[in-house]
């Protein structure tokens, strides 16, 4: 199985400067390394040496420029994580290996809904990036799960968005219920085009929210709006490695035909009213259950602002950071 993880030559950077086969690892690389595998355990999720690399926890190194070989040359010098087939994790979670195996082929069977959706959002107006996330994003996903998607959209059309995506995906039954939520389409987290710094969502010690911009995938980018989009959260680079670029993988990739991009304009044109947004957020906030409303503003986990709606009723962030803690310590 090929999987989707392995780079390619032009993917890999290597800083001949910086990285001398005779030079020996950074003293806190190790613990760098093993912070970045303490994390994919709270998700039982063994990395690759690449992975290893472009997910590295940095934010303890002065010097946050790490070469490649010089993670392989610690991996080689740790004595408390375990190596199987092809995959490294903490000491004792060999079960790992094989689950990883099998979520990313339930994975792959996801992405091909999660791409035709995509192709229909795309033709929603003022919709500029459509991106999966959360498990699906880096191929950790369950049978059981949903499909998370982030928007962007044009400034100040969030709410009109918001309606037309939810509108369609009650018509096509794709909408996750309490019942089912296999294989569903959630879309809880939508932000505008001038709204596109997220650093005041993030709480104290936000291990999760930084690793969920490093593993957006974009399916439908408009404009280089991703690009855009991650400089404008740089403040990631001071915590993960940024010296690898997001990948646009091209078997996943949405690019409209002329006839949907044609009749995108047109329906902007139609649409393009402020009435339209004010009319579409009336709604959806009368709709809204009042327990959602009553949420926002007491914590960054259901946001309701002109430029960011995000809706997560529970906020996992806190525990995903107390565990990811406690494994650091005991892995030390």
């Amino acid at each position: 199985m090929q999987s989707l993880t392995l780079t390619t030559l032009q993917e890999v950077a290597f800083d001949f400067k910086h990285d001398s086969f005779l030079s020996k690892s950074a003293p806190a690389l190790p613990q760098a390394i093993i912070k970045t595998l303490a994390y994919f355990d709270v998700f039982n999720f063994p990395l690759t040496a690449w992975e290893i690399y472009k997910y590295l926890w940095v934010e303890d190194l002065v010097d946050k420029k790490v070469s490649y070989l010089a993670v392989r040359r610690a991996l080689n010098e740790l004595t408390n994580i375990n190596y199987q087939d092809g995959f490294y994790f903490l000491s004792g979670q060999s079960e790992l290996v094989p689950l990883r195996k099998s979520r990313q082929l339930i994975a792959r069977e996801k992405y091909r809904r999660a791409r035709w959706v995509a192709a229909l959002l795309s033709v929603l107006p003022f919709t500029k990036l459509v991106a999966v996330c959360n498990s699906l994003a880096y191929d950790n996903t369950r049978p059981e799960s949903d499909i998370d998607f982030f928007i962007i959209t044009s400034a100040r059309k969030i709410w009109t968005v918001r309606f037309l995506a939810t509108l369609m995906l009650k018509l096509l039954r794709l909408r996750p219920t309490a019942a089912s939520k296999q294989n569903k389409i959630c879309v809880n987290f939508i932000v505008g085009e001038d709204a596109l710094n997220l650093q005041p969502l993030l709480i104290a010690g936000d291990v999760y929210f930084i690793y969920w911009f490093k593993q957006l995938v974009p399916l439908y980018n408009q404009g280089g709006i991703f690009g855009k989009f991650i400089k404008a959260n740089d403040f990631i680079g001071k915590a993960v490695n940024n010296s690898v670029p997001p990948l646009f993988y091209s078997q996943r990739r949405i690019e409209p035909e002329v006839a949907f991009k044609t009749a995108k304009l047109v329906l902007e044109i139609i649409s393009g009213g402020v009435w339209v947004e004010n009319f579409c957020q009336k709604i959806q906030l009368k709709l809204m259950p009042p327990a959602l409303k009553q949420q926002a503003g007491a914590s960054t986990a259901v946001v309701i602002s002109d430029g960011v709606l995000k809706f997560h009723e529970r906020d996992w962030r806190e525990e995903y950071r107390d565990l990811w803690k406690k494994r650091i310590t005991s892995n030390k």
